[in-house]
Parts: C-alpha cells; structure tokens; sequence
C-alpha cells in the first residue's frame, strides 16, 4: 500500500490512533519513558501517557544518531520495551518517572548505506540491531503518477481487520507462551524453524543482526493469526511469518556483506546465472 492508503487503513480502523499515539521522533530515552508514563497517584492531574505508541520516523537514521550520542539512554529504553520490561528513570528534582503495561513500535526507513555507517558495533552487540526487523524495497517499474488501490480493496480490509480486534477484545487478554500461541500441528515446523534460527540466520555480522529472528516470528504468526480469527497460531500463520524474517534475514546479508563476501556471493549469481553453459575460468 501507498502511504496514503496506509494512513486511510488506520484512518478507517481508529480516526484517532494517528493523532493521539504516533511520534514523529524523539530526543531521548527519558522523552519515551514519559510519553508512556504511569499515572502519577500523587498528583491527581497527572493521568499518565498514552501506552500504545508508534514511532514512526520518516527517516530511521534520526533513532539510530540519538541513540548513538554519548550518554543516551534511548537504546536501553528501547531494548528494555521490546522485551515487554518496566521502563522507570529518576528526574533532577530526585522523582521518578515509570512505566508498565506499555506497547512501543517503531516504523521508519533508511538507506544500506546510512545503515552500515550508523550500526555502529555496540549496537550489533548489545542486541539493540536485532530489536529490529529490516526489510528491503525499491521501486518496481516505471510509475510517474504512482500505483493505485481500489478504495473499496482498503475499506474492506479495514472491516475485516476491525471484526478481529473486536472479537480480540471480547476475548479478553492474550496468550504470553509460545507453546500456548501454536496449535498441535505447528509445534513442530516450530521446533525446527526455532533450531534454525535461535542463534541468528547467516554467519558473522548477519547472524548478530537476526539473534533475535525467532522472536519476531512469535510476534508475526500471532498477528496472522488474530487477522484469521484463530484460537492458535497454525501451520500457515508460521509459514506466513517465517517467510518475513527470511527475507528480513536476506535483506541483513545483503546490506551487511563485505569485501570477499560480496565478490564471492557475485561469483554464485554469476555462476547460476551462467546456467548449463557453466563460465571459463577467465569469465
């Protein structure tokens, strides 16, 4: 979808989600512990933040520079809400600010190259690049006015997608254990995706960059599986969502590959390309 017909979807499904929890950007660690904060029971003004925020940044490189500067707490934070942990900072005045129960996403887009150049090696290390699932686009073929989607395509899927919310909620909570999100039958395509991926999908740098490949995979299949209606997550909800991290894992090898690296993956397409016909030791 088209980012405007994207802003129609959410438009259509809360005509107040964008205005009152979406962050354009932010300056720190402690400006997110306090968009999201508790209630403050001491002051009974102060009725907390808003606990479901997205932080959709057009450009994604703003969130990896904060987090970059010297002193910046925004990646603790980050890492800290992606595990589902309690966020809690002392102010100057010697009070704190904290937050539970909170639901933080980020959205944003960047290039390979400001990629590479900001990912710096403690990122790689501390877990905070595997927090983030990466997914490569690009144009596909030649649209000087752009693509098109039917509004109706739009207004019936925002329908849809309401109807499951709804029956979500009548529900009431959800499921916290992988063992519990999966029905009998996808127990064990998940035992052997889990195998493949637990420790990240490729070698050196990639598999620090998909460490965490197998979290986003509980979190997709759940998704898909809420959109069907489902008790559980099935065999295609896992399918479904292990075909996104492969291909966020693909999208990692590509941006992150170097050097012999590189001329070695160029030298196998060129191979494959070269088909029965196989290429001269020259070529």
């Amino acid at each position: 979808l088209r980012a405007r017909h994207q802003a129609e979807l959410k438009t259509l499904l809360d005509p107040l989600f964008a205005s009152a929890h979406t962050l354009a950007g932010l300056g720190s660690g402690e400006q997110l512990v306090w968009e999201v904060r508790d209630p403050n029971h001491a002051d009974p003004e102060d009725r907390g933040g808003k606990k479901e925020r997205l932080i959709q940044n057009a450009e994604l490189s703003q969130v990896f520079r904060v987090s970059g500067r010297e002193g910046s707490t925004l990646s603790d934070y980050l890492r800290l809400a992606y595990d589902g942990e309690p966020l809690r900072h002392s102010t100057r005045g010697g009070g704190v600010v904290s937050s539970t129960g909170h639901h933080i996403s980020i959205v944003g887009s960047i290039t390979p190259a400001e990629l590479v150049k900001l990912m710096d090696d403690t990122s790689k290390a501390n877990g905070f690049g595997n927090r983030l699932l990466y997914l490569h686009s690009e144009m596909q073929g030649f649209k000087p006015f752009g693509g098109s989607v039917d509004s109706a395509q739009v207004i019936a899927t925002a329908h849809r997608i309401g109807v499951r919310l709804t029956e979500l909620a009548d529900r009431a909570g959800h499921l916290n254990q992988v063992g519990d999100r999966l029905s009998d039958d996808a127990r064990d395509p998940w035992v052997s995706f889990y195998r493949h991926a637990r420790t990240g999908i490729g070698e050196g740098v990639a598999r620090e960059m998909t460490g965490r490949s197998f979290a986003h995979a509980v979190r997709i299949a759940t998704l898909y599986a809420i959109l069907d209606g489902a008790e559980a997550g099935g065999v295609e909800h896992l399918a479904a969502a292990r075909a996104w991290v492969d291909y966020g894992a693909a999208t990692v090898a590509q941006v992150f590959t170097t050097g012999v690296e590189v001329r070695t993956s160029q030298l196998l397409r060129s191979i494959r390309a070269a088909g029965s016909d196989g290429l001269s030791f020259t070529e």
